[in-house]
């Protein structure tokens, strides 16, 4: 296959977009020391009091052994507590600390800047059909995928 015809396809440019936005975000967020990760799993937990880890990891789309890596490093911060439950020792419940809710408040100005530099070079109309377009996809794959599971499970 010759390198232009790479270069055109859908999923090569998604991973390259994935790159530059990730170049980005690390650039704008360097000096609060947050990866995107982290920032995400913090924003899941704003609108709560608490979470179980299991329920972070459906709602992030993420492995347990990630989520449970990415906690730790938010613990170390200062960002997040994990609690034991006290109905159920094998399950955890994530909170954010105070300092993790100033962080998230901090981060309000950086974050508009690192979405207005990935979306710059489309026309405002564009963006707003380029991130209903990207939701679209992402909810498709998601539901599919799901499907597949089940029916996977069901066929066990």
């Amino acid at each position: 296959m010759p390198i232009q015809d790479l270069y055109d396809k859908a999923g090569y440019q998604i991973r390259r977009l994935r790159q530059i936005a990730s170049a980005i975000f690390a650039a704008e967020s360097a000096p609060y020391g947050i990866t995107s990760q982290q920032y995400t799993t913090l924003a899941a937990l704003h609108d709560v009091t608490s979470l179980e880890q299991f329920e972070l990891c459906e709602l992030l789309s993420l492995d347990r052994s990630t989520m449970a890596t990415l906690l730790v490093r938010l613990e170390e911060k200062a960002l997040v507590r994990r609690s034991t439950s006290t109905l159920d020792r094998r399950r955890k419940h994530v909170a954010l600390t105070p300092r993790g809710r100033r962080l998230l408040a901090t981060l309000g100005p950086p974050l508009e800047r690192i979405q207005e530099q990935i979306l710059a070079p489309l026309a405002p109309a564009d963006r707003v059909a380029f991130a209903r377009m990207l939701k679209e996809l992402v909810e498709s794959h998601t539901i599919a995928a799901s499907e597949r599971a089940e029916k996977h499970e069901e066929a066990s």
